[in-house]
């Protein structure tokens, strides 16, 4: 009688490297670009002469808020 052999052979792990592989990269770049990647820090040459102007138009009185202060309390008189 024949001995009937069978072999239980799996195939190469390439399509699962392939797939991790491909979720480094993704990863990778997602990364560079919320870290900043190939931003280059703003600098003045001081050549356009920008600048900033802050006024501050508050009024004399302070305006509608009130500030109101406890009278302090009576002290107790010392007791010998």
């Amino acid at each position: 009688m024949a001995q009937n052999e069978s072999y239980n052979q799996s195939s190469g792990n390439g399509g699962l490297y392939f797939i991790l592989g491909a979720v480094v990269v993704v990863l990778g770049v997602i990364l560079y670009v919320v870290m900043g990647g190939d931003a280059t820090p703003m600098t003045t040459d001081g050549g356009d002469g920008a600048s900033v102007t802050i006024n501050n138009d508050a009024p004399d009185n302070g305006g509608s808020a009130s500030v109101t202060t406890e009278e302090p309390a009576a002290e107790a008189p010392a007791s010998e």
